[in-house]
């Protein structure tokens, strides 16, 4: 009997996951995604867009618009919090050894809903707002170079892009745009 319940839970679970993804092809087709469900009870839609262009971004922003007023970053020991007035995160991935599968992007994080959305979109969509300069290469990214030496990893550049306002830098190169304003200016450039 109790084996029968969860049966049944996994196969509910299942069938949910099933729709919501079949939603998310219909809704923005052609946009590659990934969307599936999470949390305790697999009550936590998340969506994926890895968008191409600008125009897939407003694809995607259109059908799962922003319902969030604010964005609240954070850390686990809360010494770097921010609350910041605008639904929308804006990430800088800046991998060490950047490739096909993970190179430089930008990732928009908000919610819409009951969804959780993030898309990803190359970096040279907000040119206008970024830098680039350099970074050394933390211990937990050493395993992408293999064949160097400690010494020669210790004194290793990789490429960097910052945000030219107030920003939060994250281990590993990321780093968090802290600038509301700037946000707006960069969602309203993308949406153009």
């Amino acid at each position: 009997m109790k084996q029968t319940k969860e049966l049944d839970k996994k196969i509910a679970a299942l069938r949910m996951e099933h729709e919501f993804k079949g939603m998310v092809a219909d809704v923005i087709p052609g946009i590659d995604t990934l969307a599936y469900l999470t949390g305790h009870e697999n009550d936590k839609k998340r969506i994926l867009a890895k968008c191409k262009t600008p125009d897939e971004f407003k694809a995607v922003l259109a059908a799962f618009p922003a319902t969030n007023s604010n964005t609240i970053i954070g850390t686990a020991s809360d010494k770097y919090y921010a609350d910041l007035a605008t639904p929308y995160r804006l990430d800088i991935d800046n991998p060490a050894r950047p490739n096909q599968w993970h190179n430089f992007a930008i990732t928009i994080a908000y919610t819409s809903g009951e969804i959780d959305v993030k898309i990803e979109l190359p970096i040279q969509f907000v040119a206008d707002y970024v830098t680039t300069g350099e970074r050394g290469v933390t211990d937990s990214e050493y395993h992408y170079f293999t064949g160097s030496s400690y010494h020669e990893l210790r004194k290793m550049k990789v490429r960097v892009y910052n945000f030219k306002a107030n920003q939060m830098g994250w281990y590993g190169g990321n780093k968090t745009l802290l600038d509301a304003n700037e946000i707006g200016h960069i969602i309203s450039h993308l949406n153009k």
